[in-house]
């Protein structure tokens, strides 16, 4: 005898985030919290939260979010990186348009800072368009980043750049960085940028000269790493380990083993 036919029962529907590459998903949750997370082919992914009550930080890798609360902001907000926080806690955050907000571990604000209007002053060109692609923060109020234009002259044109709290301290143009890592180290008194030309480059960090460069490859390198004693440690492309001095000067490379 076959199953019976009858009015099927209504059981809860298991929630996943659509397999689409470019889409918008939204589900109604309370209290009055309606996120609209946008999943695209770059990461990392943006977000835009309303919500009267809390704001929300959502990062996304592949199909995983992760949700964190971080206070009372009640404005809507797109984060064109993930946060970065510090030994003290405090929590910097990236905007669509060159903003950078600065919030205590209660999620209150303490300053708001536009790397986007101070570049224009600057330079006397519109600078509206920016995107800022990665923060590094340290005690202090202390905060680094890289950031591209993306219209006028420049268009495409890295910035290397350090904030003292929402005040700049210096900027200057650098090499386009190397892509699907993070970039950018910092040192008790360098900057290190990985380039997507093979270079390592040395940034002072009290004022952005350049101090040195040290070619790993002819390629794109890896993500430098800072040690206790100073030395930066980086990979090339057939993930061989090079140990450069805070000079510059090679310590050691070690190749991998077949």
């Amino acid at each position: 005898m076959g199953r019976p036919r009858g009015r099927r029962r209504r059981g809860a529907r298991a929630l996943a985030l659509p397999r689409q590459p470019l889409l918008r998903h939204a589900r109604r949750s309370r209290p009055a919290l309606r996120p609209q997370l946008r999943v695209g082919l770059s990461l990392p992914a943006a977000l835009k939260v309303k919500t009267r009550r809390a704001f929300v930080v959502f990062l996304v890798s592949a199909s995983l979010a992760a949700l964190a609360s971080c206070g009372r902001v009640g404005r809507q907000t797109v984060l064109s990186v993930p946060p970065s926080t510090t030994l003290d806690n405090d929590i910097y955050l990236a905007e669509e348009g060159g903003r950078i907000r600065a919030l205590r571990p209660d999620g209150s604000e303490q300053w708001s800072y536009s790397l986007a209007e101070d570049l224009e002053r600057l330079s006397g060109q519109p600078s509206r368009d920016i995107r800022i692609d990665y923060l590094a923060a340290r005690s202090g109020g202390r905060v680094f980043g890289l950031a591209t234009r993306l219209s006028g002259r420049q268009n495409g044109v890295s910035i290397l750049f350090a904030l003292d709290g929402s005040k700049l301290l210096w900027e200057r143009d650098v090499p386009f960085p190397a892509q699907g890592v993070a970039p950018i180290a910092i040192g008790h008194d360098a900057v290190y940028e990985a380039g997507d030309d093979g270079v390592l480059y040395a940034y002072a960090r009290e004022d952005g000269r350049p101090l040195w460069q040290y070619r790993v490859s002819e390629a794109a390198i890896g993500q430098p790493t800072v040690g206790g004693d100073g030395t930066i440690y980086v990979t090339g492309p057939r993930q061989n380990l090079h140990a450069i001095a805070p000079d510059g000067s090679q310590r050691w490379v070690a190749g991998t083993q077949k």
